[in-house]
């Protein structure tokens, strides 16, 4: 009987969160009328989102273009265009907000061959502009961005006369000044590539890329800077070919360990997936190597930790017979791997997952770009949702107005489920557009805190009215039985959202309203010795 109550439950689980729902596309296509490219996305606290990249603009070859969305529409709040001096080429190429919602921005630009970092505040109103140059590069451009308390660091890509590369870290206070530089030349005076800047709860730096070339074997390189800037140490690795070895992407768990991944060359598996653990002191906790089935090109480009300390990492892997294939894996927090899970689109060709995040549940999303079909340029951004357990629970396809390739670069979960995509779509046009897409998942239930409130409460649904999705948060103060009822203005019940035990917390359903006409529904929470209802109205 256990078995079979078992087998249901998973059963309905699997109809219940499958119901995902294309929310809204935010297409922006610039002044110029030509190509736009998204290169990074941001969430902050409120749920809003952040998306900047490089548009073509009047009479410019491309300026940095940053546009914030509130969360229920597809209409930019605002969208704020920066070019340089000369009227240069500007690449935007990362983005960060502070808990103040102050948004932060970094790229090169191609006027004085210079690192440009822009703030603006919270309704897009420009605060400063910083460009860095040194004497002996001959281009610096920022690469990734991060931001804390203490304030705003980049990490940049430094050229110099002779062609080579040095990492440049930089750190701004909250105005705009700069409050130190470390440069980063490796011993032999070796290709130095910065890739990803993060910083841990404590304020510490770390930033990862490559290091090496020039008749030197290219190491995967992690350095960790304190606050103040004073350079705590460096870790590099080399795999089993000592040949090519790079970090990609960073994390850092809430006890202050580090995670890094990307590819390494392995013997005779060309590149492998790498995964690497290391302590806030720079001692190796673990390493994970992954070679997939076809012994060719397997790289990955993006980490994640969620919120039971297991680490996720999703790249690309060549399987036989169907090219690149998108790979997602993950670990527990000894590196203990707990699954693997490929996909291969329609097309059986090019799969290729660009960016990971999770839920608070622990349920997986990655997204990226996949073959539709055979075809030459039928790439979809494609989207999937992993359980906590490796289960696929959906994947969403998109296709732009142009029906040709369009590529999604990241991608972010807000506190309610709700899923955001950013990347390039193909428009009308013969060139790409900037286009951001809402997912919702409205059938469900989702625990948004576990801190134990003093008494029940019902909160106002919102928005209302609303059309056809609305949000019903609740405090449960109790573990017990649970449910919340709606009801149409006759007294009917026309829902029944919730009947299950829950934990004491705090909770959010995502009411999906498109099977009821248009009136004004009363939601009832029922618990054990509490009762509330309030009024919703519903407007189609």
């Amino acid at each position: 009987m256990i078995k079979i109550s078992f087998i249901l439950f998973l059963a309905l689980q699997s109809v219940v969160v499958s119901q995902v729902i294309q929310s809204w596309v935010g297409i922006y296509n610039g002044p110029g009328n030509s190509t736009e490219f998204s290169r990074a996305m941001v969430l902050d606290k409120y749920g809003n989102i952040y998306v900047t990249g490089t548009s073509v603009g009047n009479g410019t070859s491309g300026d940095y273009v940053t546009i914030k969305y509130n969360n229920t529409s597809s209409i930019p709040h605002w969208v704020r265009r920066y070019f340089g001096p000369g009227n240069n080429s500007e690449n935007a190429e990362d983005i960060a907000v502070d808990d103040s919602g102050n948004v932060y921005v970094t790229g090169g630009s191609n006027f004085g061959y210079e690192a440009t970092t822009i703030k603006y505040d919270n309704e897009g109103n420009l605060l400063w502009v910083s460009h860095y140059q040194n004497s002996d590069s001959m281009y610096i451009g920022g690469v990734s961005i991060s931001v804390n308390n203490d304030g705003v660091f980049i990490v940049c890509k430094s050229w110099s006369i002779s062609g080579l590369t040095d990492c440049v870290t930089i750190k701004y206070n909250f105005s705009g000044s700069i409050q130190w530089v470390q440069r980063y030349n490796a011993p032999g005076n070796t290709y130095d590539e910065p890739r990803d800047i993060i910083n841990d709860r404590y304020g510490n730096i770390y930033i990862t890329g490559s290091s090496g070339g020039n008749s030197f074997p290219i190491k995967l390189l992690l350095i960790k800077y304190s606050a103040s800037g004073n350079q705590q140490w460096i870790q590099t690795y080399s795999g089993p070919a000592n040949m090519q070895d790079g970090g990609y992407s960073l994390c850092a768990d809430s006890a202050g360990n580090i995670y890094v991944t990307g590819e390494s060359a392995g013997s005779g598996t060309s590149l492998d997936f790498v995964t690497i653990s290391y302590t806030s002191t720079g001692v190796e906790r673990w390493i994970q190597r992954y070679n997939g089935a076809a012994n060719d090109d397997d790289r990955a480009f993006a980490i994640t930790t969620d919120n039971f300390g297991n680490i996720i990492v999703t790249g690309r892997s060549i399987s036989a017979g169907s090219n690149f294939d998108y790979c997602t894996i993950k670990y527990n927090s000894t590196g203990v791997q707990q699954w693997v899970r490929r996909y291969n689109g329609p097309g059986n060709d090019m799969d290729i997952s660009y960016a990971v995040d999770t839920d608070s549940a622990g349920n997986v999303y990655v997204t990226g770009t996949s073959m539709r079909t055979s075809e030459l340029n039928s790439l979809d951004m494609a989207t999937i949702k992993y359980n906590s357990f490796g289960i696929e629970k959906w994947v969403q396809r998109y296709n732009g107005p142009g029906n040709r390739t369009d590529y999604a670069w990241a991608i972010g979960v807000d506190k309610f489920g709700n899923v955001f995509v950013s990347g390039e779509g193909s428009g009308i046009s013969p060139d790409y557009d900037i286009t951001t897409i809402k997912y919702i998942q409205p059938i469900g239930i989702i625990q948004i805190s576990s801190e134990i409130p003093k008494t029940y409460k019902l909160s106002q649904n919102y928005p209302n009215p609303f059309n056809p999705v609305t949000n019903i948060k609740f405090a449960v103060a109790k573990t017990g039985l649970v449910t919340l009822k709606v009801y149409d203005i006759s007294g009917r019940e026309t829902s029944r959202l919730v009947n299950e035990e829950l934990n004491a917390g705090i909770y959010n359903y995502v009411f999906n309203a498109s099977h009821l006409p248009s009136g004004i529904y009363f939601y009832k929470l029922t618990s054990v010795n509490f009762s509330e209802t309030k009024k919703m109205v519903l407007v189609k």
